[in-house]
């Protein structure tokens, strides 16, 4: 893990920004080694700030090539946990970095074909739509399973602040770390960090989705029962479709609905495999 803090004399806002928390998730690093880049060549000039940039949070996955090592990263930041594994005492030594108040950015990919989207909670809507994405999903409404929750968005927001995740396409798609990058600046000139003149629309229509349902695995006999095709994130499903056989109980939809964040990568038990939006507002 490296840790990087710039600072400047009069502090306004203070913008955490993370990457690297699952290993292959790469979008991060190019879009802040660009973005160092271009303050040493003085092409971004920074304004009253004081930013922290944590790089390859979970380097023994990283070196290991795996997302995690005993547990999943971004289900660690807790206040109360008091496990040893790999990533539990990672997240110890970051959340004292999350300081309020405070905006975070936390850099993802996905591993699965999927548009780009920013996750927030609904309360951090009207910054969301600033940073000018196409979707917008308020993470983890009223889904009742609490580790889902130990996040660095919502930590973030127990520490009176402002938390974000940008889940800029999937890993091999050349276009990501664009996209992480040109929310970066967004993010950070909306926050009167950087120059404004650096802000970009990346898209012409911002969309705003709510979760409201996630299913996790129950026992360790499970598949999708949906060909690849209608696998993609933010796929479309019919109403009465089979998509996922647990052992025995089969979840069918009862409605039209968005399939959001399937995990294709051999989910393990308790861990979650998709979610279903409630609503869309355009």
């Amino acid at each position: 893990m490296y840790i990087t803090n710039l600072k400047w004399e009069k502090e306004w806002n203070k913008a955490l920004i993370l990457w690297w928390i699952h290993w292959n998730e790469k979008s991060g690093n190019i879009a802040i080694k660009k973005f160092l880049e271009n303050i040493n060549n003085q092409t971004i000039t920074l304004l009253s700030w004081e930013i922290t940039l944590i790089s390859e949070c979970n380097e023994k996955a990283w070196k290991e090539n795996c997302k995690f090592i005993e547990d999943n990263l971004n289900r660690c930041f807790y206040e109360w946990q008091n496990l040893d594994s790999q990533e539990w005492i990672i997240a110890k030594k970051i959340m004292p970095f999350f300081k309020k108040p405070g905006y975070s950015l936390d850099l993802h990919s996905t591993s699965w074909e999927s548009i780009p989207f920013l996750i927030s909670k609904t309360k951090n809507i009207e910054f969301a739509q600033k940073l000018w994405i196409s979707y917008i999903i308020s993470w983890w409404n009223n889904l009742w399973i609490s580790w889902l929750d130990w996040n660095t968005i919502s930590y973030m927001n127990s520490k009176w602040g402002e938390g974000f995740v940008l889940e800029s396409w999937n890993h091999d798609n050349l276009e990501w770390p664009n996209n992480a990058y040109q929310v970066l600046l967004n993010f950070l000139s909306n926050l009167w960090i950087i120059n404004s003149n650096l802000f970009k629309k990346l898209e012409n229509k911002t969309q705003h989705i709510k979760l409201n349902t996630a299913y996790v695995c129950k026992t360790w006999n499970f598949k999708f029962m949906l060909n690849k095709s209608k696998l993609e994130n933010v796929s479309l499903i019919k109403s009465w479709t089979l998509i996922w056989l647990d052992w025995d109980e089969e979840i069918i939809v009862e409605r039209d609905v968005i399939l959001v964040m399937p995990n294709l990568a051999y989910p393990k038990k308790w861990e979650e495999v998709f979610f279903i939006w409630e609503k869309i507002n355009n």
